[in-house]
């Protein structure tokens, strides 16, 4: 029991020995001030009080009807020392309550002055390991209780407040980690390529980085690239720029990814020329990236729906005129936010031929839209990096969802050279398509190869050899139309709904018209696209 005049070595000894006390007695401690004999001099004094003295500033009650008990009730416990010749002396002890206390070990722990588990060289060193490998503070605390045998009563809280910590005290050596990381993997993979760029100051602003896997997976899958920049995943909120495609199973694969210091025009310029010379100067067919703003819910209804050019006009026509008006100044507050409404409209506009889909069958995006962008960035990188990953630990955490994928690529290349293909119908144009195409990518044409079965046609017209038929899918009031068109040497198709061009994928209607007209079991080549079959995996293997 702490008394008057007992002596002690150091501050933080005193202060122990009574904490020590509350614990035995049932509550906790905090400091509650400190003072000098002089503004310059050293701190000479300290009081120590009881975890419920005083009373908060502005104390208010919660809503009526809850139960609201405040924490600090006016207790008058406390212990107070004094620095004398290099002692520090108890100059006062009141041992005064004017609340209960807690009788049960179990209920003391978990008091703020006696909750230090997490402090412990052995738990800081768990943390840090859990947190390497992609934890969060949440799952970091629910490790620790449960690997202590339920002696532990570690909070996400402290968790949190340990990984901040050793942030702040990182800061200043982010950059010079993360270079010593690119060194290292320099060393260890010659195709590894990165950049750094450096503003005047010497500051680094941006970061860009790919392995050797991911530059010859380029190669092969580079036809169409996803880049966006909302998704931000560290603590100096950098935008995140990886620049995502899709491989031969239809999974997301990785082409490089960036650190930008803005997302200004010339942090692009920059981050575009290095990414082009890391890829060997190779650019891609088609480029997926966000539009901000995000795209009306007028535009959407108005515009997107149209199935050819001429009816995407038309919409146009009329949703300028719905939305155009005569602007006279002086404008009123309203009047300038209808204003800029309709500039950006009209650039839309101006844009169209980059975002509408009657303007883009043409271009071949591998099956993917804009909606499925977020979504597949945001997956690829669950579970390993979030908005709290310091830079230094960013670069390893992201090879280590790199190579998480690249084993999922491994045991989905497994099932397609183990499973046989399932042929529903056993037409020679199925099962020839189950022989080339990976297992994934066969599920999709085996699905457009069953709706080809329960299509119409009417032959149209025959021009310089050239046939149109209307080919008519649908039931009851859902009938989708289009219009395949064949060449003279009955192995050229092309078909309205522009599914081969944007997909690589064989429509229902050309198939539909190969089978009942023209009665063909093969495939012709040029409609089997390299990139969806299961041995583009040998030739990506032979290069590694």
């Amino acid at each position: 029991m702490p008394r008057k005049g007992m002596q002690f070595p150091s501050a933080d000894e005193a202060r122990e020995f009574y904490n020590e006390y509350a614990k035995r007695m049932g509550f906790s401690i905090r400091t509650e001030s400190a003072k000098k004999s002089s503004p310059n001099g050293p701190v000479n004094r300290k009081y120590f009080v009881c975890y419920k003295a005083g009373k908060k500033r502005n104390y208010q009650p919660k809503k009526k009807g809850t139960c609201d008990r405040p924490d600090r009730v006016n207790c008058c416990a406390r212990m107070s020392i004094l620095l004398k010749d290099g002692v520090w002396i108890i100059s006062q002890f009141i041992d005064e309550h004017n609340h209960e206390m807690f009788n049960s070990p179990n209920k003391v722990k978990k008091l703020r002055s006696h909750n230090k588990e997490h402090l412990l060289p052995e738990t800081i060193e768990l943390m840090d390991q859990y947190k390497q490998a992609g934890c969060g503070p949440s799952r970091i605390a629910r490790l620790l209780n449960v690997t202590s045998n339920g002696t532990s009563n570690i909070t996400p809280q402290q968790c949190q407040q340990h990984l901040r910590k050793k942030r702040e005290s990182n800061i200043g050596r982010e950059c010079m980690m993360v270079m010593q990381q690119f060194l290292f993997m320099t060393a260890s993979d010659e195709n590894f390529y990165h950049a750094i760029e450096i503003d005047e100051n010497g500051v680094c602003r941006s970061l860009f980085w790919a392995n050797g896997r991911v530059r010859e997976m380029y190669q092969n899958f580079g036809d169409v690239v996803v880049f966006d920049v909302t998704y931000r995943t560290n603590i100096f909120l950098l935008p995140f720029a990886p620049f995502t495609g899709v491989n031969h199973h239809g999974q997301s694969t990785l082409f490089g990814c960036a650190l930008l210091s803005d997302e200004q025009e010339d942090s692009f310029v920059w981050l575009f020329e290095r990414w082009l010379r890391c890829m060997g100067g190779k650019a891609p067919g088609a480029i997926i990236t966000d539009q901000d703003p995000a795209i009306t819910n007028a535009i959407k209804r108005w515009v997107r729906k149209s199935k050819t050019i001429e009816e995407a006009e038309n919409a146009w026509k009329k949703l300028k005129e719905k939305y155009k008006q005569e602007f006279m100044e002086p404008l009123t507050e309203k009047q300038r936010n209808e204003k800029k409404s309709w500039k950006w409209l009209e650039s839309m506009y101006e844009q169209r031929y980059s975002w509408i889909d009657v303007y883009l069958r043409d271009t071949f995006f591998a099956g993917m839209r804009s909606s499925q962008r977020s979504e597949s960035i945001n997956s690829f990188f669950d579970g390993y990096v979030n908005s709290m990953t310091p830079l230094s630990e960013f670069v390893g955490l992201y090879a280590k969802a790199l190579q998480c994928r690249r084993d999922e690529e491994v045991n989905e290349d497994m099932w397609t050279m183990r499973a046989k293909p399932n042929p529903c119908h056993l037409h020679k144009l199925e099962v020839r398509a189950g022989m080339v195409y990976t297992r994934k990518i066969f599920a999709k044409f085996q699905s457009e190869f069953k709706d080809s079965l329960y299509c119409v046609h009417d032959e149209v017209a025959t021009n310089d050899g050239m046939t149109t038929y209307d080919v008519s899918y649908g039931f009851g009031g859902k009938v989708d139309s289009h219009s395949v068109r064949c060449g003279p040497s009955k192995e050229e198709f092309a078909c309205t709904c522009g599914k081969f061009e944007t997909s690589g994928i064989l429509c229902k209607h050309i198939l539909h018209i190969m089978m009942q007209c023209y009665r063909m079991e093969e495939i012709p080549e040029q409609y089997i696209l390299a990139r969806w079959t299961w041995h583009i995996d040998i030739v990506v293997n032979k290069l590694n």
